[in-house]
């Protein structure tokens, strides 16, 4: 299969490393989590979609992994998923409501998950220019008052990738 640009293009923007654990929320039918395992080799994956026909999708493409225990997907609202385990990188790619709104229970899971130091990585392929310097300051905004250190890192798509250090 094809995979799209913009996945790509997010896949390499987040920089997965060999071991790492990386979630990925609205991964969609699993065409980064192909990149992002590839990448990871023994480390490990977890795909949050809201869509029960995306999840099941992406785990039929990505079945070896999921099968050796180095792949999960999960349909559940990222706002209240819940999990023990703990990642270095969290990816979501046009995932809107951290732009949209302030993102409060969003942002607060995804502090939970990420180790110290871990990095979530917002990717947009925005429409104009007007439209990313909107949704650069809402979410630098945002990503401030949840305690990140947001760092912008491409404007074309727009990369914003945020450190968590817990206070």
């Amino acid at each position: 299969m094809t995979t799209p640009e913009r996945i790509s293009f997010a896949v390499t923007a987040l920089g997965p490393r060999p071991g790492e654990r990386v979630l990925e929320i609205g991964g969609g039918r699993g065409a980064s989590a192909e990149l992002i395992l590839a990448a990871v080799g023994e480390g490990r994956y977890v795909g949050v979609d809201r869509s029960v026909k995306a999840t099941e999708a992406a785990a039929l493409r990505n079945a070896a992994a999921v099968a050796d225990g180095r792949a999960q997907f999960v349909t559940a609202h990222f706002d209240v998923y819940a999990s023990e385990e703990r990642f270095d990188k969290i990816l979501a790619l046009n995932v809107n409501v951290f732009w949209t709104g302030a993102a409060t229970a969003e942002l607060k899971v995804a502090a939970t998950l990420l180790r110290p130091g871990g990095r979530l990585v917002l990717c947009y392929d925005l429409p104009d220019a007007n439209r990313t310097s909107l949704v650069t300051a809402r979410l630098c905004g945002h990503l401030r008052r949840a305690g990140f250190t947001p760092e912008v890192r491409a404007h074309v798509p727009l990369v914003v990738d945020a450190v968590y250090q817990p206070g």
